[in-house]
């Protein structure tokens, strides 16, 4: 009898509820590690990253967010139908994206444009200036892809990597890994659960190889294979939390595994790896773990007493694409000479009202037209 043929005594499946869980309270947290962690590098106060080998807090924040979206987008994958769970994501996505994108390009953008150059010119002249503001907006409308996307505007913003909104590029792989769980899920109908696990263990089992072997390493690298590098990672995390809920009521629901799990991903950052570059850089032990943290954040989702806290209004993702460009303005108007933790609060105390503006002007009236799509 196979291990994940008789369940335990309880499972992750009898906890979860769809209408009753922590997992909005958890996303909150991640795009303020996301943000707070970027604000810190941006203004060059390092070791107010939260660095461990290189692996920071954004990235862990980051990888929370495609954890949660793998688990629920399976359940979403599964239960609807292709037209109305393709609509549900393009309203969830792309309506904030645009409209975040028009302020940077048109008037944030030129704010801050007046503001280095006062003698360039008007309006009139910003708009024709190289890269443009409409060049901006339409390399990025459709997700920052590998493909074309545009990071600045003219020669804004000044301060370090010149992009006007950092964390979007990892939107265009979770959109990816939407349609690669419905294609698969609808795809294999009875047999969706063995072959969501059979390619969840072949990236896996890709990963093992290139996070342990010099070779691995050097080849799937900032250097050389960076994208595919993305994509598989972010691909196996997201399909490895879908699992988790195609098997919810087979794997147990323990808080001391939920803590092993937890312990044994942060300790492997601590894991010597085959190479000398940071772990954004190429795999390492790091991504071996990542199925450990997968299970802590869910179990975590459906213990936490939290569930009230944006079970309604979800600023997560508000949180998420303005703290970059709040953070810039904050740069060039020198608040980070008040030290780290004051610039990380106030660029994260800026950021949540600009959030709830999105989600009340633009995101929750957009979410309520998933209905045109039954």
């Amino acid at each position: 009898m196979s291990l994940l043929s008789r369940p335990p005594e309880k499972t992750l499946g009898q906890s979860y509820h769809t209408s009753s869980n922590s997992f909005n309270f958890l996303r909150l947290i991640f795009a303020s590690a996301v943000l707070v962690s970027h604000a810190a590098g941006m203004a060059l106060f390092i070791q107010w990253t939260g660095a461990i080998k290189g692996f920071t807090v954004a990235e862990m924040g980051l990888y929370g967010f495609f954890i949660i979206s793998g688990f629920l987008i399976m359940e979403s994958a599964v239960r609807s139908g292709v037209p109305k769970f393709t609509w549900a994501r393009i309203l969830r996505i792309f309506p904030g994206l645009l409209v975040c994108l028009a302020l940077i390009a048109f008037v944030a953008g030129y704010v801050y444009w007046h503001h280095v150059t006062p003698r360039a010119g008007g309006y009139g002249s910003y708009l024709h200036i190289h890269p443009s503001p409409w060049g901006y907006f339409w390399n990025n409308a459709l997700l920052p892809s590998p493909i074309q996307s545009q990071m600045a505007i003219g020669r804004t913003p000044l301060a370090y990597p010149r992009d006007w909104n950092g964390p979007i590029w990892t939107l265009f792989y979770e959109f990816v890994c939407y349609f690669i769980t419905l294609v698969v899920v609808k795809a294999t109908a009875e047999w969706r659960r063995q072959v969501i696990v059979g390619i969840t263990v072949c990236l896996w089992l890709f990963v093992v190889v290139a996070s342990l072997t010099p070779w691995g390493a050097h080849t799937f690298s900032v250097f050389y294979l960076t994208r595919m590098e993305d994509m598989i990672r972010f691909s196996y995390l997201f399909l490895t939390a879908g699992c988790i809920y195609l098997y919810r009521d087979r794997i147990p629901d323990s808080g001391w595994l939920a803590l092993v799990c937890g312990s044994g991903f942060l300790a492997s950052a601590f894991l010597p790896y085959a190479h000398n570059r940071y772990p954004t850089f190429s795999f390492t032990p790091i991504d071996i773990t990542l199925p450990l943290m997968a299970y802590a954040i869910i179990w975590l989702g459906l213990h936490l007493p939290l569930s009230r806290w944006g079970r309604r209004n979800d600023i997560s993702y508000g949180i998420y694409i303005y703290g970059w460009p709040v953070t810039l303005f904050l740069l060039e108007w020198n608040f980070a000479r008040w030290g780290a933790l004051p610039f990380m609060l106030i660029s994260w105390a800026i950021t949540i009202p600009v959030a709830w503006a999105s989600w009340w002007i633009v995101e929750r009236p957009s979410l309520r037209l998933k209905r045109l799509v039954g």
